[in-house]
């Protein structure tokens, strides 16, 4: 999700600690700020897109980091509002940095919310990057109810009522792919994930024995579409691109992709295609390992967004 609507979730939020929404009101001012702290590793953009996106969601989106932020933020809040206790502060802004890693595992970029325990990416799956529902819940907790009681339990059930139909909807979607590919091949794992613009279009990768088979399904009319069908190839240089900096990276960044190799010859072309995101009739984000007719490595170039996006990763190949 984008930092403005973390913003307007961290707002909705601090309407239950039954302050004003002013900007006198260190409460409301530490849960909006928090919300959107998380999204300070954008500061690795200096570095460049590759050292941001392989930071991006990481530390600072930690159970760990989210802790430290809000200590920084109610520390500043607290030498400005003398008559706010820190804890009070703190608990709010807390719960707003909270609000941000929660709001982002249940989307399917997720986030590391266990590090520096584990740098596995926690992701439910459910919500869509840019979802307009829980923008509009949020709001609504600003502008209805002035009795706080009311407004946690008529909110609370919305979003539960929400989320459960969310889980509706892909397990149904599930049963529609499975009904639909399990006569047609060898089904391994079919992964399904929210469309982007559309909150009752859900996007799918069915691994089978032979290919990955990406497409949507439209969750009113069970129509389902093929994007693309991308042949599984088995070459041992593919290990070989595993053991590189990229390809590690490349393996933690994205659990569903595809590689493509291509034999030009004089060089071999490895492509690793990240499956999640389909957009304009093209991946977007891709990982290119080039090596010599020794097998071994020339170059490795990571493209974020785009394919026609360069950027040469420096590295040697890992023993």
């Amino acid at each position: 999700m984008d930092p403005i609507t973390h913003g307007i979730i961290g707002l909705g939020l601090s309407t239950l600690s039954g302050e004003p929404v002013n900007s006198l009101n260190p409460l409301m001012l530490g849960s909006v700020i928090g919300a959107m702290a998380p999204d300070v590793d954008i500061v690795f953009r200096l570095k460049g897109q590759y050292e941001y996106l392989k930071h991006h969601r990481g530390i600072t989106h930690s159970i760990v980091g989210i802790s430290f932020i809000s200590i920084a933020i109610s520390v500043v809040l607290n030498l400005i509002f003398r008559d706010y206790s820190f804890f009070r502060i703190f608990i709010w802004t807390f719960l707003g940095s909270l609000s941000h890693s929660v709001f982002d595992m249940l989307n399917s970029y997720g986030a590391r919310f266990l590090l520096p325990f584990t740098k596995k990416k926690i992701s439910a799956s459910l919500l869509m990057l840019f979802d307009p529902v829980i923008i509009f819940l949020s709001l609504g907790m600003v502008f209805l109810f002035k009795d706080i009681f009311m407004k946690e339990i008529v909110f609370s059930l919305i979003f539960a009522i929400y989320l459960l139909f969310r889980i509706h909807m892909r397990s149904n979607v599930a049963k529609v792919l499975y009904n639909n590919f399990k006569n047609k091949c060898i089904i391994e794992k079919i992964n399904i994930l929210p469309s982007f613009f559309n909150p009752l279009k859900w996007d799918f990768i069915v691994e089978t024995k032979d290919s990955n088979i990406v497409g949507q399904v439209y969750f009113l009319n069970k129509k389902v579409t093929i994007r693309r069908k991308l042949k599984k190839v088995n070459h041992k240089i593919i290990k070989q691109f595993y053991k590189t900096e990229l390809g590690r990276y490349f393996s933690e960044f994205t659990p569903i992709k595809h590689v493509k190799v291509i034999d030009k010859g004089e060089e071999i072309i490895l492509r690793i295609i990240d499956l999640r995101y389909y957009l304009r009739n093209e991946f977007m984000h891709h990982a290119t390992a080039v090596f010599n007719l020794e097998k071994k490595m020339v170059r490795t170039i990571f493209h974020p967004y785009s394919l026609r996006r360069e950027i040469l990763v420096e590295e040697k190949e890992i023993a």
